[in-house]
């Protein structure tokens, strides 16, 4: 309908759909079937009468039960920029949990683990406050960077475990290697991303990766080693 507005993104995960509106509505589907069928209501992005954003990407995890959001924020007229905060929308509790990355980050992908419903990974970057250098705020996770320039890592992934009785809660933090562009999935124990592998081990390997780009898989810090066994 009109009064919803038109969809600006899309996201299916198994039998599941979610789509997002430009007028701030989010929309669930099942698409198991020859012809899809919606769930429940149009779910309008606020508490309350009170509006949180404007939703601008949308994903849905294998169990249909939550749905991440990446979202602008409005803090002057004709002014929008990426909000610090992840949110998840609990479809069986009708409620929106929320994350705040920062300071000094905002996320910008985002992605569930196509097979536990629980965990969801969300591509961070560095942002520059008004004076034009990071936020000054660190918290333990960002004091893990090269000590010599001592400055934060410009893009990392954080990995969440999210449930309706513990919330939201921080379960993986990986710097991600300048080589890298882009966080791409999640696949416990693994992380996807596209750019060149930083273990590249000659000059001919990493020459030739250099003119394209290929799948890197990192391995989640609660992981590492299992891989190897």
């Amino acid at each position: 309908p009109e009064a919803e507005g038109e969809i600006i993104d899309l996201d299916v995960a198994k039998r599941y759909a979610v789509a997002v509106t430009s007028k701030n509505f989010i929309k669930l589907y099942d698409v198991s079937r020859r012809e899809y069928k919606v769930m429940g209501a149009p779910r309008k992005f606020e508490d309350g009468d009170k509006p949180l954003g404007t939703v601008k990407s949308c994903r849905i995890n294998c169990s249909g039960t939550k749905v991440s959001l990446l979202v602008e924020i409005t803090p002057a007229a004709g002014v929008n920029i990426p909000d610090t905060k992840f949110y998840v929308f609990d479809i069986e509790y009708d409620s929106f949990l929320s994350f705040d990355v920062g300071p000094g980050y905002v996320p910008v992908e985002h992605t569930w683990d196509p097979n536990d419903p629980r965990l969801v990974s969300f591509q961070v970057e560095s942002v520059k406050t008004g004076n034009g250098t990071d936020n000054e705020e660190d918290t333990e996770d960002d004091k893990s960077v090269d000590p010599e320039k001592n400055e934060k890592p410009s893009k990392k992934v954080m990995t969440f475990f999210v449930t309706s009785e513990n919330k939201i809660k921080k379960m993986d933090d990986t710097e991600m290697d300048p080589s890298v562009s882009t966080f791409v999935g999640l696949n416990v124990p693994h992380l996807y991303c596209v750019g060149r592998d930083p273990e590249a081990t000659n000059e001919e390997e990493a020459n030739e990766q250099q003119r394209s780009s290929t799948i890197v898989k990192k391995t989640l810090r609660d992981f590492a080693g299992l891989n190897t066994l």
